[in-house]
């Protein structure tokens, strides 16, 4: 019997090619999204998630588990970024961001955990980011998501290791995806005189960075091989040389020096 798998956030970007992955895997896989009949034309099952409302994801997961008895694998990839200072970002937008990017996954989390205890295991897949392990300026809410999740996540795999339920974080850095174009950006920070022209210059740098971004098809690859790994780690990276070093170097270089060199690099080149 074929493994079955959930991939959200499946309309685009890496849940998209994660689910065209895992179905070339040979994965019955179910890609989610809050408007499926959008997604674009794939063989692998399109099934309507929205993961802020608990109706809908308890709605989703019985149809799963009615068609196939089980679920094996859960990929978490939906969520948006957003851009903006702190000040300035109304605390509704800031509410929102978490509700997707942080409550989205618990509720997904939550949902599948007894599913996947009833089948005897199953690997939970989290896309964090680069930016959840390395803050950055104007991300402040945004970072704060993934942070949140990279915190879930560990004590998550602690719970259920004696469960034989697998937990990985995967860390993109920048990915050119659609996510850039989807992005919420804060216009009231660009006409503030106290953030306006530094808020600028980091927005045009971060696009720049997306532009030239690792390809979603490439973190989908990482994904189905963590899947298929009967002991996979519980933190990944997928990105530039120097996306990785700034992990390495935010846990061993002194605070004020690591900050001279986030503020350099995202200087418009």
């Amino acid at each position: 019997m074929n493994r079955v798998v959930l991939v959200t956030g499946a309309s685009s970007g890496i849940g998209q090619a994660t689910a065209l992955e895992l179905l070339r895997d040979g994965y019955r896989v179910y890609g989610a999204s809050r408007h499926p009949e959008t997604a674009p034309a794939g063989d692998y099952t399109k099934i309507k998630i929205d993961v802020t409302d608990d109706v809908s994801v308890t709605i989703a997961l019985a149809q799963i588990i009615q068609r196939e008895g089980g679920l094996d694998a859960v990929v978490a990839s939906a969520g948006f970024s957003m851009l903006g200072s702190v000040e300035d970002t109304p605390l509704e937008d800031a509410r929102d961001i978490f509700e997707t990017n942080y409550w989205g996954v618990v509720r997904i989390v939550r949902a599948v955990l007894p599913v996947m205890r009833r089948r005897g295991g199953g690997h939970i897949v989290v896309i964090s980011s680069v930016g959840g392990r390395v803050a950055v300026p104007f991300r402040a809410f945004y970072s704060s998501t993934k942070f949140a999740l990279e915190a879930f996540c560990e004590a998550l795999s602690l719970e259920v290791a004696v469960q034989g339920i697998q937990v990985s974080l995967v860390a993109p850095g920048h990915v050119s995806t659609n996510l850039r174009t989807n992005r919420r950006k804060i216009a009231a920070t660009l006409d503030n005189p106290a953030y306006g022209a530094v808020y600028a210059r980091c927005v045009d740098a971060i696009e720049q960075q997306d532009r030239h971004g690792s390809a979603a098809e490439t973190v989908a690859h990482l994904v189905a091989r963590i899947i298929r790994e009967p002991s996979p780690k519980l933190r990944y990276t997928v990105g530039t040389p120097t996306e990785r070093f700034s992990i390495l170097a935010r846990n061993l270089l002194p605070d004020r020096f690591f900050r001279r060199l986030v503020l350099r690099h995202y200087r418009p080149r």
